[in-house]
């Protein structure tokens, strides 16, 4: 259910008029005539699109600070330490706690150019049996906890922007990481109006929520908008855990917002089990994805 929350492009934003006045024609003509008031009434939501509601969530969006986000990127790039990497190495997250394994299970880490970045602490056998189990037990305490990820989420779109577009940098060797960052900041917006939506039905007996750990499968090239705000911090918000996956390369950056973001969550009290990352083995991965 959660996954509808998704926003629309900024092309779509700016001719949404024009979209919500179709999308009506059409779903009027598409519901017999005898049979009109029932039917739509059975598929109002405020998040369907082309409804009212809808349309509502993509007025007054934040304008981004560019240059406030340009200038901390290249202060946290200036100061970047390579060595930190190889020294507090990637590891799997569990319940709070990092999982270090044998010398044997440490490997290399690599850029988007096959160039050497750091080191990763592969899971170990009884580290993945116990992953598995928390997968398979952890229920969640909460079903509304926007209040404490919003808080978060500020801190993440100001104080730490520029350790998030840096990192992402290094290891994707993206280019115009404050581009995705200017538009995580007006999506993020019209994405918490519409689990505000989302809510607000739950608690109406329209809809449930299905609290069950999900899986966060990274993509390097926009994993700060889409794996960390739009698949992690919405999810959480709602009181769904997440179990964010590893990758073959450029592991480091996701890795990095990762072990940040649980950070945050201890000092709001967040229970620890919300958040998981596997640093682990394709084979591992595969195994846990499917079991689980």
């Amino acid at each position: 259910i959660a996954e509808k929350r998704f926003a629309t492009s900024f092309a779509t934003y700016r001719t949404l008029p024009r979209a919500v006045e179709i999308a009506k024609r059409t779903m009027a003509s598409a519901v017999p005539e005898s049979n009109a008031t029932t039917s739509s009434k059975a598929v109002v939501a405020g998040y369907n699109f082309a409804s009212t509601e809808y349309a509502e969530c993509f007025r007054d969006l934040p304008k981004p600070n560019t240059d406030a986000l340009r200038e901390s990127a290249l202060m946290y790039l200036d100061t970047f330490d390579k060595q930190k990497w190889y020294d507090d190495p990637v590891t799997t997250l569990l319940k709070g706690e990092k999982l270090f394994s044998p010398q044997t299970n440490l490997w290399i880490t690599k850029d988007a150019l096959s160039n050497a970045n750091g080191h990763q602490y592969f899971a170990s056998p009884e580290q993945v049996n116990d992953l598995k189990t928390h997968i398979r037990t952890y229920t969640s305490p909460y079903k509304d906890i926007r209040t404490e990820l919003r808080r978060i989420e500020h801190l993440l779109l100001t104080e730490y922007a520029g350790f998030l577009i840096g990192n992402q940098c290094i290891d994707f060797q993206k280019q115009d990481g404050v581009t995705e960052m200017e538009e995580s900041i007006m999506a993020n917006s019209v994405e918490r109006r519409m689990n505000d939506l989302l809510l607000e039905d739950e608690e109406a007996g329209k809809i449930t929520i299905n609290r069950k750990p999900i899986y966060v499968s990274c993509v390097s090239n926009f994993t700060n908008f889409l794996d960390l705000f739009r698949k992690t911090i919405r999810n959480m918000e709602l009181g769904i855990p997440c179990v964010v996956l590893g990758r073959s390369n450029t592991v480091q950056h996701s890795y990095r917002w990762t072990e940040l973001l649980m950070e945050l969550l201890e000092r709001e009290n967040i229970d620890p089990g919300m958040l998981t990352y596997l640093s682990c083995e394709l084979d591992d991965i595969i195994d846990i994805t499917q079991s689980c």
